[in-house]
């Protein structure tokens, strides 16, 4: 999996990847304040971002639990409300129709990392990430 990061490579393939290492999601700081995520969530895509000013990492999740990527649901049209997730009616993602009640919405707990990955590419894992998991891929100083 892939993360983006304005943290230049020659800090992150020393110290690894934590919640200081300030990566895309800034909008996502409401599921940590929430409590459903971990404070030291590392937000991460399948795919390599498009060129960004910042860097791009690969990073090797083998044995790592995988979590969802709440925020992104929230970017693909999903609403929060107390512990759930809801669309507005005609809305609701396919793959989320079976758990979703037409009162409450998505019972978060419900949502799982591969629902959020088959949905917007993206998942999460908790941190810290260690250097020797991580590869540079592309970024400011790259001819790549």
């Amino acid at each position: 999996m892939y993360h983006f990061s304005k943290v230049p490579p020659e800090i992150i393939l020393k110290e690894g990847l934590s919640r200081k290492s300030k990566g895309l999601t800034k909008a996502g700081s409401w599921a940590i304040e929430e409590g459903w995520l971990p404070e030291n969530v590392i937000f991460l895509s399948r795919d390599p971002p498009l060129p960004l000013d910042g860097y791009v990492y690969r990073v090797n999740v083998k044995g790592l639990d995988l979590l969802p990527d709440y925020p992104a649901l929230v970017d693909l049209g999903a609403f929060v409300w107390e512990e759930y997730m809801y669309w507005p009616e005609g809305e609701v993602p396919e793959r989320l129709r079976d758990r979703h009640d037409p009162y409450w919405g998505v019972y978060y707990k419900h949502i799982t990392a591969e629902d959020t990955l088959a949905l917007t590419g993206t998942a999460a894992v908790e941190g810290p990430i260690f250097p020797w998991r991580i590869v540079y891929e592309s970024g400011k100083d790259s001819n790549q």
